[in-house]
């Protein structure tokens, strides 16, 4: 669990300030700070981010979606090949049973693993997006970030899809709360330099009363991001870093940076202990 748990009325050293307004007391003169909770004008705010850095993030969702693809490409060709090939086009042709060990293990063991890639690529831009608004030079690199703590996070990947999964299959409700519940495990992976276990117990800890409401804030902003896809998918590109950046504002919330992490220029002050 983290070692900053916030108060009641918020982060150590804030002001107790209106939800409707940013800065304040914030001590590393962040002006996104706002009380924990969950706040859907994110879209809106996430939005004037994103067109502040156009060019990095349209770069970098494309560095992302074409090194997913690479990764995903040779999969698809090995599995057009034990489908048939090309006798796939001939008439009368029977495809392999899909419940054949081998054919089965093929085809979970490769949607596996570019899962994972997929999901770790995504961490990135998680991560990306929190730098920015915490007021950090972000790039296109950025997208790789993912990969420092990979086993980590599909670990992560592995254990929080299960459990929703399982949270599904008992009538929806429970994997709805979960999630919403889970969605930040990645960002307290990469930003907390947290364990699996330990984030996920985090979450459990600080976001329990607001699972549903984190689920709704995803559920618009996929509605969102169907609607980037719709326009050519050439719109994906401009409404997918909305997405990270809107769920990096949420989390900085519940999440702010230590105190240690602030940078104290002050002559005569020390950092918080």
């Amino acid at each position: 669990m983290s070692d900053y748990p916030p108060p009641p009325n918020g982060p150590s050293g804030y002001s107790n300030y209106p939800r409707t307004q940013y800065g304040g007391g914030d001590p590393g003169n962040n002006p996104y700070q706002r009380p924990p909770g969950v706040y859907f004008d994110v879209i809106g705010q996430a939005w004037t981010i994103f067109q502040s850095n156009m060019a990095t993030w349209v770069l970098s969702v494309l560095v992302a979606g074409i090194t997913y693809y690479a990764i995903g490409i040779p999969y698809s060709v090995a599995n057009f090949f034990m489908q048939g090939g090309m006798d796939q086009l001939q008439p009368g042709h029977r495809p392999p049973n899909p419940f054949d060990p081998t054919h089965l293990m093929f085809n979970l063991g490769g949607s596996f693993i570019v899962g994972c890639f997929g999901n770790v690529l995504m961490a990135g831009l998680f991560l990306m997006g929190l730098k920015q608004i915490r007021g950090e030079q972000i790039s296109v690199g950025d997208v790789f970030l993912g990969f420092k703590r990979f086993g980590s996070l599909v670990g992560a990947n592995l254990l929080t899809g299960l459990m929703i999964v399982i949270g599904i299959v008992l009538l929806i409700v429970p994997g709805l709360f979960l999630s919403g519940l889970l969605v930040m495990v990645p960002l307290l992976i990469l930003d907390r330099n947290m364990g699996t276990v330990e984030a996920i117990q985090e979450c459990w800890d600080r976001l329990r009363p607001y699972a549903f409401s984190l689920f709704g804030l995803m559920f618009v902003l996929g509605l969102v991001q169907v609607l980037g896809f719709c326009l050519c998918c050439v719109g994906a590109l401009f409404t997918l870093p909305v997405y990270f950046i809107a769920m990096g504002l949420t989390y900085n919330n519940f999440f702010p940076r230590p105190p240690m992490q602030y940078q104290h220029t002050q002559i005569g002050v020390e950092p918080p202990r």
